[in-house]
Formats: structure tokens, C-alpha cells, sequence
């Protein structure tokens, strides 16, 4: 990062992930459940909304470097899967379980609320519904799941050991989003 911006505050990296993530699952992002993570608290440092933006953009990363190398990596499913997968922690009922039952619990409903409310493709849906293997038993089938996997678990090992921003991806509160139906950025900061 440059002088001029570390004075502003910007990293041009890390605005076009999130550029990118918005362009990709900017519904998502807007949606009223995905606001309502904003205030679900999540391994212990964090919110449900931050850190499925930063599995989300790690996602992103590990796509792009797996096209680089020549392998075919569908980059829409894995951010929009990585979005969603713990979008189920927005459920009271499955939020209140003990730890171990709600990593059970939590892939299934993220899955199913992604499928009924978000219109998620079967890729997305498997990979949402494995992102906690090996603690479930199936492994991910794609390789789309298996960028949400090891997204997943390299945000969380980082936001369990106190490292809020994981990889830098969020670059402090979430970003700009458009109001429902239109209308003019705000700051969520």
C-alpha cells in the first residue's frame, strides 16, 4: 500500500474484492436476514455478516488463483455458497443450541434458507450443507465446496485466536450498501 493510501484509509485489493463480492451477491449482502447477521455474534469476535463477507472474499481469492493455474472454478457459486453458509445462525432456534449440536444443525437450515430464499443452485446448496466436514460426515463434492471449506476454516481459526480481519477483507465495518430499492450508498461504519 502506498503513502497516499494509507493517509485516505483505501486499499484498491481489497475494493475490488468487495466490489466483486457485491457484483456477485450484492442481494445477498442487501438482503434483511443478511442484515440481521450483522447483530448475530459469532466466534466470539465477530458477527455472522462479517464473517461469512470474509469467508466470501477469501473464497474469491482461492477461485482466482485456482483459475490462474488452469483449474475450472465456477466463482459465482463459491462466494454466494460462502455467504450463506452460516446464514442459518440468523434462526433463534438454531443460534440458542449448544455449540456442538448447533455445527450440526446450522449447515442444514443455512442450506435450506438459501435454497427458499435466495434461490440457490444445487452446487451451492451441497457446499453450504458441507462446509463443516469432517464434524459432518459428508465431504464437499465440488470444488466450488471445497473453496468454501477452506475458507470457512481459515476465517474462523483467525477470528478464534482474536484476528477480526482475517486475511484483511474487510478493511474495518462492512462497506457501502445500496438501500433496498434503490437509492444512494450509506456507510455502515
Amino acid at each position: 500500500m502506498g503513502m497516499s493510501e494509507e493517509k485516505n484509509g483505501t486499499n484498491p485489493e481489497m475494493e475490488r474484492i468487495m466490489d466483486r463480492l457485491y457484483e456477485l451477491g450484492g442481494d445477498i449482502i442487501r438482503s434483511e436476514r443478511f442484515q440481521r447477521a450483522k447483530s448475530v455474534p459469532h466466534h466470539g469476535t465477530t458477527s455472522v455478516a462479517k464473517h461469512s463477507l470474509a469467508v466470501a472474499g477469501h473464497a474469491l481469492q482461492l477461485c482466482e488463483r485456482a483459475e490462474k493455474i488452469g483449474k475450472k472454478v465456477n466463482t459465482t457459486d463459491a462466494v454466494r455458497a460462502a455467504l450463506l453458509h452460516d446464514i442459518g445462525m440468523t434462526d433463534e432456534d438454531v443460534f440458542k443450541r449448544v455449540s456442538f449440536v448447533k455445527a450440526y444443525e446450522h449447515p442444514i437450515r443455512s442450506a435450506e434458507i438459501a435454497k427458499n430464499e435466495f434461490h440457490a443452485n444445487d452446487v451451492q446448496v451441497r457446499a453450504i450443507e458441507r462446509h463443516m466436514w469432517p464434524v459432518c460426515i459428508t465431504p464437499p463434492d465440488s470444488r466450488e465446496g471445497w473453496i468454501v471449506l477452506a475458507a470457512d476454516k481459515h476465517c474462523a481459526l483467525a477470528e478464534v485466536t482474536g484476528n477480526t480481519n482475517p486475511g484483511g477483507i474487510l478493511d474495518g465495518e462492512l462497506r457501502h450498501e445500496k438501500a433496498p430499492g434503490g437509492g444512494e450508498d450509506s456507510r455502515d461504519e
